[in-house]
């Protein structure tokens, strides 16, 4: 009895560690960009320590952090009214951590290694198929966007409105419609930019680590490695089921998103999202071939 207590009280100790990691990341180092007025997508890198109890303990864990991470880092430093679903998300998205990495931690890489390098290849592809087609419609002018060469906000409606835009650059003029006059261009600029070099990037970023992993596994100096594809699963499908969702009750909390359209405030959201979520899975990856190899006494 004394050693589960032990054994409960050392998860409890260790889990409330990561929280305050998480807490002083999320306070110190976290920031809003505004999305049609509001504070609409939150920058961030607190759940490299948030994912750690539930992958250690197990989806409760993931969930009480998770929940308790939101609502402290809103007492510590609140960003407009408190909104207790967003908290209720976030214990979601601890719980889903904690249970899709129960569900794959044993799981062969090969088949997973496909699914991931054929999703990047596409997202990679539909970053060039957006380049060319913003280039062709003269809303990129060269490699990437620039704010004193994009469109100002009365061609860019002119175009939209006359027909002469292709459909990706019809949504990213869409995308930033609601800009006022003065910040158009840095936003169309930023839009741009978001959905060609990000795309372009995040694809090849991501290949070129499933290539570095793979040659670390090979050199068998590392006994325990290769846990990047599993994490970037586990952190993606959990961080795309939480945007929606949060993206949603953003558009019923807050009044300036009230009459956007979905897609418009959800897609710049995802893809901050997936970009955010591949560059932690690489470092959680990291710090947890370090744990099992120099910490825990056998494999979790």
């Amino acid at each position: 009895m004394r050693t589960k207590y032990s054994e409960i009280l050392k998860k409890i100790t260790i889990s409330a560690l990561f929280l305050a990691f998480a807490l002083v990341i999320k306070t110190l180092f976290s920031f809003y960009i505004p999305i049609f007025g509001a504070n609409g997508m939150r920058v961030s890198f607190d759940r490299i320590f948030t994912v750690f109890p539930a992958i250690l303990f197990g989806p409760i864990y993931g969930a009480i952090v998770g929940g308790l991470s939101d609502f402290l880092g809103w007492v510590f430093k609140p960003q407009g009214a408190y909104i207790p679903w967003l908290t209720l998300t976030a214990m979601l998205g601890g719980f889903l951590q904690g249970l899709i990495w129960k569900l794959i931690r044993k799981k062969k890489n090969e088949p997973l290694k496909i699914v991931v390098v054929l999703i990047f290849a596409i997202v990679g592809i539909l970053g060039i198929i957006n380049h060319l087609a913003l280039n062709s419609d003269k809303l990129i002018q060269g490699f990437y966007a620039i704010q004193s060469t994009t469109v100002t906000k009365d061609v860019a409606t002119q175009m939209l409105g006359k027909g002469e835009l292709s459909p990706i650059s019809s949504l990213v003029v869409s995308l930033a419609q609601y800009t006022s006059a003065e910040a158009y261009q840095a936003k169309l600029a930023l839009y741009c930019n978001m959905l060609t070099i990000g795309l372009e990037a995040l694809s090849l970023i991501c290949l070129v680590i499933l290539v570095l992993d793979k040659l670390i596994k090979d050199t068998g100096k590392i006994k325990k490695s290769g846990y990047f594809l599993k994490f970037i699963v586990t952190m993606i499908i959990t961080g795309i089921t939480i945007t929606t969702l949060n993206t949603q009750i953003l558009k019923i909390y807050l009044p300036a998103l009230a009459d956007r359209a979905f897609v418009l405030f959800w897609i710049p959201r995802l893809i901050e999202e997936i970009i955010s979520c591949s560059i932690q899975a690489y470092i959680v990856s990291l710090l947890f071939t370090v744990y099992i190899n120099r910490i825990a006494p056998k494999e979790i």
